[in-house]
């Protein structure tokens, strides 16, 4: 009897084992079909961005030879390779310019006249200096601007990249001289620094003033003129220490690439200019940002000349800082390098 007992209980050990074996079998089977579904979606998945890849890499190639095909190319080219000489047309030709980003057609609020000579300052003088050293698929993530000339018998269009000062022409890239991209970032970002010392610096406020007697009789020494104590070399050499957040490419008057840079710390760099936008810079007198005219006048004298809203002083031979009001109140100081 005992022995019938333990057959049972064996029996009914064995079958309990063997339903909880075939439980852990197939839940083991569920898990590895599972994990295989996952694996083949996730390799389905990698395929496809593989495919997507390089399915983008041909349209950026493709779109990189449409770009190309799109320039404005010149087979003649000059001994110097200046532009001013493989220019398709003349100054005189001009009827007008427009600029379009996209199809939207960019406002001017600029007399046609200062906008030919700005443009046309920016691209007659390039020379072999101003091609520019960048990969094409840096532009492509760009919207383009397009630079319409229309002229007395046709209309001629350029590509132009606004963010990285580029035009594309004659079958190649070059960084413009600063005016284009100054016209331009008036309409594209009005309220940046560079917008509103482009302003104050216009050109055509940049005039004589016919009520103001220039005098270059009395010179100033150089120590009453630096801001902060240095002078523009040492403060080109100060500004390494900075902290730049923003550079622009052109082509300078020296022939050779250039920066407009913009520091944290208030300061703005243009070609031979440096800029300084706010009262922690001062001169020896204690001229600064926010002064009255005739705080100015109390402090430093008269200026040697006044042109527009800019007045300058005499350093040497030359005219090499200048305080520029927006009203009465000084706006910015400035200090420059001569040619």
């Amino acid at each position: 009897m005992k022995f019938n007992k333990m057959i049972y209980i064996m029996t009914i050990l064995l079958l309990g084992m063997s339903i909880i074996l075939n439980i852990y079998q197939f839940n083991l089977r569920d898990k590895m079909n599972r994990e295989y579904k996952v694996l083949t979606e996730e390799i389905g998945a990698k395929e496809k961005i593989i495919d997507m890849k390089n399915s983008r890499i041909n349209k950026l190639e493709s779109k990189i030879e449409n770009m190309k095909q799109q320039i404005s190319v010149t087979e003649d080219k000059s001994e110097d390779n200046v532009l001013e000489e493989i220019f398709p047309f003349e100054y005189e030709d001009i009827v007008d310019i427009t600029f379009y980003r996209g199809k939207e057609k960019l406002p001017m609020d600029i007399d046609i006249e200062e906008l030919k000579q700005k443009t046309l300052q920016s691209l007659y003088w390039l020379g072999d200096n101003a091609r520019a050293n960048i990969d094409f698929k840096e532009l492509l993530d760009l919207e383009p601007i397009y630079i319409v000339f229309k002229l007395k018998d046709r209309t001629i269009s350029y590509i132009y990249f606004y963010e990285k000062n580029v035009i594309l022409m004659n079958g190649e890239a070059f960084h413009p001289g600063k005016y284009l991209y100054l016209v331009l970032n008036q309409i594209l970002a009005p309220n940046s620094i560079i917008a509103k010392i482009s302003r104050a610096l216009e050109y055509k406020k940049d005039v004589e003033n016919e009520n103001y007697k220039s005098n270059y009789d009395s010179i100033y020494h150089f120590s009453r003129l630096e801001v902060n104590g240095k002078d523009f070399v040492q403060w080109e050499k100060e500004l390494t220490k900075l902290n730049k957040i923003k550079s622009i490419p052109f082509y300078s008057m020296s022939e050779e690439i250039d920066f407009i840079e913009v520091y944290k710390e208030g300061i703005v760099k243009f070609d031979l200019s440096i800029v300084f936008t706010n009262d922690k810079y001062k001169t020896k007198d204690g001229i600064t940002v926010g002064l009255t005219k005739d705080e100015v006048i109390s402090k430093l004298g008269k200026p040697n000349s006044i042109r527009g809203n800019k007045w300058g002083y005499l350093i040497g031979d030359y005219i090499r800082f200048f305080i520029i009001f927006e009203g009465n109140k000084v706006k910015y100081l400035m200090e420059t390098m001569p040619l």
